[in-house]
């Protein structure tokens, strides 16, 4: 039975890979790498190689950031919208896959599919302008989409404390009668 870190428990938040939740995700990954294969050949099958890495250590949202990141890099020339659709499309199946067999409500999983399609479009009109312009869009986009991660992890493992609700320790003295 393989042991998820705390990093990996995204979405489902189901750490057994037997269950439904896993065997959804591993079907929706294997779309995700036959996508990269079919669109960029072998070297598509090595980068959806290295997205089922980064699925099995990290958990699904750090798989979707690097997918995307790896379209920047095999596609840097530019990209044509059949093959943008392609790999979009598998990225949503492994998306769908991991909402339909978690615990997550619905509005969650529309947050999450609106993320796709917004870094897949940003990577898109990147890549449509030069080099420079497609790597320093990636940056900036691998940039923010970090720190939201890692602010979703701080929230979803309650380590970070709500500034309106007092702590037992915290009391304001001046609000104390005389």
């Amino acid at each position: 039975m393989r042991k998820r870190s705390i990093k990996s428990n995204d979405i489902g938040g189901r750490d057994d890979p037997e269950e439904p939740s896993g065997r959804l995700e591993g079907v929706g990954v294997a779309i995700v790498v036959s996508c990269f294969g079919v669109t960029a050949g072998p070297m598509g099958v090595l980068a959806g190689l290295i997205t089922a890495v980064i699925w099995y250590t990290l958990g699904v949202a750090y798989t979707l950031a690097g997918g995307h990141l790896l379209l920047v890099v095999l596609f840097s020339d530019g990209i044509d919208a059949t093959t943008f659709v392609v790999l979009e499309a598998g990225f949503v199946a492994l998306l769908v896959a991991t909402i339909v067999g978690s615990r997550a409500d619905r509005r969650t999983g529309l947050v999450g599919i609106g993320a796709v399609f917004g870094t897949g479009g940003i990577t898109w009109v990147s890549l449509s302008r030069s080099l420079v312009v497609g790597a320093g869009t990636a940056v900036l986009t691998v940039m923010i989409a970090s720190y939201l991660l890692h602010r979703y992890e701080l929230v979803s493992f309650d380590l970070v404390s709500d500034p309106e609700r007092p702590t037992d320790n915290e009391t304001d003295s001046s609000y104390e009668c005389e």
